[in-house]
């Protein structure tokens, strides 16, 4: 686990508006992570993937 809270915090540090999304191309589940205020919200989705190239 320490490996995945390393890799958000860097994405959070490198994110210039505080906020960045994360998509899984496989089964089409999407997170985006934002700074709200003085904490920070997670929004769930799922997108469509039949149509992506492969």
């Amino acid at each position: 686990m320490t490996h995945f809270t390393k890799a958000i915090e860097e994405l959070w540090t490198t994110s210039e508006s505080n906020d960045f999304l994360i998509a899984d191309k496989t089964t089409g589940n999407v997170a985006q992570m934002f700074c709200e205020e003085e904490d920070y919200e997670i929004h769930v989705g799922k997108c469509d993937i039949t149509k992506l190239k492969k």
